[in-house]
């Protein structure tokens, strides 16, 4: 046994004298893969097995044939300051994205510093002129930037699209990972692809997610949210063009803005959803437009201030206007509205049709009336104070159902 022993270490030290290496001359270490600032304009694959690539500015992938930039598993990419990856970004130089990680090599896209801080690099944006079939898959984005302009996040570790209503589905994201951002985690001017997962946005600067209101329904509804300086999805003012239902995330929506104006478009709002309502924010929904908002007693929708010292004309409340098909049911809305328009203002449809129905829920704190009724139009409008609608009127200045004779102006 001692002899085979000996025999095996001799073995060993004359393959490593070949090679060059002894144990006091150990095996170079592998040299980093170098990619400078450029466009690449032709299909690249970066393998593991050249570990660690390194960017050394400005990375852009886009050609009139479309190129794909392909991340293999495990690979690892360092950004060097300044240094940034955008797909797909100019519409005569379209570009797709795919990183192949998997759960047992997953990709990571990080700062080349061996004291790594938030803001190191520019991060990723998967342009509006990215194909269809990018996908990022078993990835962590780390250590990059976000921009904020007027409170407002406009660029993220991770950008999706660039321009509001872009018509496509950008990547699919399927368990990626956005951390110790400076700024924003994950900011989304467009749909994440069907099949999306588990979108993870942990110990960011800034808010969590930030998302045009027209694609949050793409969010992943598995997807997590915590150390964060705002555990929340701040939704961009704006407008809702097609039916979705907002994931129940497990942390509030920030809202600004929102309407959907007389465009055959449901928004679906699960049980136990929160909206953090922005100061002077409001929700229109207007003609064939549909709010469905139907929470149970013991997981309510609640449409509340983003602060803990609101006045009771904290934001200007929700406006349903001939908007017969809308449902509210288990909801709860306070410190909203005017004296002219209450927390939540109501007209009926103009051919008669009843509705919107509101239904066991509770209005409170407003500067006016809970629920004020227009009966400016031909429609009947309803008396949301029966007993039978199960609806609860609490500290409303002008008290719980008021009627005015005209519709309110943009000033309201």
């Amino acid at each position: 046994m001692e002899h085979k022993r000996t025999s095996f270490f001799l073995r060993l030290l004359t393959l490593m004298s070949l090679a060059g290496c002894t144990p006091e001359n150990p095996p170079p270490a592998q040299q980093p893969t170098l990619h400078g600032e450029s466009i690449l304009s032709a299909d690249e694959t970066w393998r593991a097995a050249d570990n660690p690539h390194i960017v050394t500015g400005p990375l852009t992938v886009g050609g009139t044939k479309t190129p794909t930039l392909t991340l293999e598993a495990g690979v690892v990419v360092r950004f060097e300051p300044n240094a940034s990856l955008s797909i797909g970004v100019s519409p005569n130089h379209p570009g797709e994205l795919r990183v192949e990680g998997t759960e047992n090599a997953p990709v990571l896209l990080t700062a080349r510093s061996d004291n790594p801080q938030p803001g190191h690099w520019k991060g990723v944006m998967v342009g509006d002129y990215s194909s269809d079939a990018s996908r990022l898959a078993h990835v962590t984005i780390e250590y990059a930037t976000g921009v904020i302009e007027r409170e407002h996040c406009v660029q993220g570790s991770l950008t999706v699209g660039a321009t509001p209503r872009t018509p496509h589905a950008f990547a699919v994201a399927d368990h990626v990972t956005v951390q110790k951002s400076r700024e924003c985690g994950v900011v989304m001017y467009g749909d994440l692809g069907p099949g999306s997962t588990r979108l993870i946005a942990r110990d960011n600067g800034g808010v969590a997610i930030s998302v045009e209101a027209d694609s949050v329904g793409s969010i992943p509804e598995n997807s997590l949210m915590s150390g964060n300086a705002l555990d929340a999805v701040q939704v961009h003012a704006g407008a809702i063009w097609k039916t979705q239902t907002w994931p129940r995330l497990g942390v509030p929506y920030l809202v600004e803005q929102l309407s959907i104006y007389d465009v055959d478009a449901a928004l679906t709002l699960p049980p136990g959803t929160e909206l953090h309502m922005r100061p002077e924010a409001i929700i229109g929904i207007y003609g064939v437009g549909r709010l469905i908002a139907q929470g149970e007693a013991q997981a309510p929708i609640r449409f509340v201030p983003d602060t803990t010292t609101p006045s009771k004309e904290h934001w200007k409340g929700l406006m349903l206007v001939a908007s017969s098909q809308s449902r509210l049911d288990h909801v709860l809305i306070s410190h909203a509205g005017s004296t002219t328009t209450g927390s939540l203002f109501v007209a009926p449809a103009h051919d008669g049709t009843p509705g919107p129905f509101v239904t066991h829920s509770t209005f409170r704190d407003s500067v006016g009336c809970g629920i004020t009724t227009s009966t400016s139009s031909t429609g009947v409008p309803l008396d949301y104070t029966l007993a039978e609608y199960g609806n609860t009127f609490l500290d409303n200045e002008l008290g719980a159902q008021c009627y005015r004779t005209e519709e309110p102006g943009d000033g309201d």
